[in-house]
């Protein structure tokens, strides 16, 4: 392939934008896309922290159904807020170890590429009954989300 570095050391002393390996700016996207998955769970974990402490916020959370008189959730669907907290953490690990931000550990990479497409159809699903949800926040701001969740994964997964 002429135009680019014969190696990646050489490409280390002296990186104009022709000598970058084409597997290393694919590298660079899959963190990219990685970290801007982390971002966008971190503030979905962030808002179901919030709610599961009686945020009255409740109105924009599991399709606007489970609000309470005081506009908080009622015990069992903030347990269920926690819960998913923990769950959209454990997805954050695997997207960032599947995005090779993070060390995988012990999980072979096959393993990560196919829980990354799992997530993506996951995240997809959730758009889904977003876009059915009765609050506008619910509807147009975590359709949104949960739709760019489930493109960066299936963009991390493909370029795996």
């Amino acid at each position: 392939q002429r135009g680019f570095c014969d190696s990646v050391a050489a490409c280390r002393v002296s990186t104009p934008l022709w000598c970058v390996p084409p597997t290393l700016a694919q590298h660079d996207r899959i963190v990219i896309f990685a970290d801007f998955a982390a971002c966008l769970i971190a503030f979905v974990v962030f808002y179901q922290v919030v709610l599961s402490v009686l945020a009255p916020w409740a109105g924009a959370a599991y399709g606007g159904r489970a609000t309470s008189n005081d506009g908080t959730l009622p015990t069992r669907y903030r347990v269920a807020s926690l819960v998913a907290a923990v769950v959209l953490s454990l997805a954050t690990w695997l997207i960032l170890a599947a995005g090779s931000v993070i060390a995988r550990g012990p999980v072979p990479g096959g393993v990560l590429t196919l829980v990354t497409w799992v997530l993506a159809g996951l995240f997809l699903l959730n758009t889904f009954g977003n876009l059915r949800a009765r609050h506008p926040v619910e509807r147009w701001g975590f359709s949104g989300i949960t739709a760019g969740l489930a493109a960066l994964c299936v963009a991390i997964a493909v370029n795996r």
